[in-house]
């Protein structure tokens, strides 16, 4: 049996009242509109050069996923489809 690949966070942000989730687009579990995103986080799993944007609930429980080919796309998908600066981001340390 293969083991599953390794995720890395790199960095995480935490959205705000100010920030907009359903902007740009909406995401949907079943039939259902996914609760609103609390937290972003993009990261990667070792070994692979694309990023993945990742949206969590206020539980912690994923509701969406992008993968990006450099982390600036997927930071410019964040401002996009949320509304998070640049300054916004916080490195996770390893």
């Amino acid at each position: 049996m293969t083991a599953a690949p390794t995720y890395h966070c790199l960095f995480r942000a935490t959205l705000a009242p100010k920030h907009n989730p359903m902007r740009a687009v909406r995401h949907l579990l079943g039939r259902s509109e996914a609760s609103m995103p609390a937290r972003l986080e993009i990261g990667r799993f070792k070994g692979d050069k694309d990023f993945l944007l990742l949206a969590f609930d206020s539980k912690g429980q994923e509701l969406s996923d992008s993968f990006h080919g450099t982390m600036e796309a997927a930071m410019a998908a964040a401002l996009s489809e949320v509304g998070i600066e640049l300054e916004e981001w916080v490195k996770v340390k390893d």
